[in-house]
């Protein structure tokens, strides 16, 4: 997949927000989202993750990193790459 591309986006299903896409990790966060709503985590919270969670993905994809293979220092990584115009 050609880095930049669309990897994953928010869907409004089964109750709640899920990743769809052709992103690896999907199914591994949508497994995180499920998780956090039987725990009885606000709707409003699961949404905003799952957002944090494509963007994420997104940057993750422009790396070249498998999700499997995320470090401490990929996640400041990402979070220095937010504050960044494009």
């Amino acid at each position: 997949m050609k880095a930049g591309a669309i990897v994953a986006v928010v869907e409004r299903r089964d109750g709640g927000h899920r990743l769809a896409g052709s992103w690896a990790g999907v199914d591994a966060v949508n497994g995180f989202l499920v998780h956090l709503e039987s725990r009885a985590f606000s709707p409003a919270t699961v949404r905003a993750y799952a957002f944090d969670l494509v963007n994420f993905a997104r940057f993750l994809d422009g790396r070249g990193i498998d999700v499997a293979d995320v470090v401490p220092t990929d996640v400041f990584d990402w979070i220095g790459w937010q504050s960044v115009r494009r």
